[in-house]
């Protein structure tokens, strides 16, 4: 009896922890962000406010456009990604994360 409690016992941990593993996984995936901004902001010394006034937007579009994640259909202005690259010295290209466009040579 008590070596049957004890299988049930490990049957429901191991569901219970392929069960919470997948939901990070979704949730890690679906929080992937589009820009490199945050990231940007943290090791250059300067915070989303500075930017924000930099390119006369609220904090709050600042916060969005540094939150988007890959997943969205959204995506930051084109004028806007310019002048961001631009504060950043970096190209527009530079500011996504994953490759936008992938060239054949052919």
């Amino acid at each position: 009896m008590c070596i049957k409690i004890l299988i049930c016992v490990h049957i429901w941990l191991c569901l219970y922890s392929k069960i919470q593993l997948s939901k990070m996984s979704k949730l890690s995936q679906s929080k992937q962000l589009k820009y490199k901004i945050k990231e940007l902001l943290e090791s250059g010394g300067a915070n989303q406010l500075m930017l924000a006034r930099y390119l006369d937007v609220s904090f709050k579009t600042m916060s969005n456009w540094c939150n988007i994640a890959m997943s969205e259909s959204s995506s930051i202005p084109g004028d806007h990604l310019i002048r961001i690259a631009f504060f950043f010295e970096i190209t527009v290209e530079e500011l996504h994360y994953a490759k936008q466009f992938e060239w054949e040579e052919g």
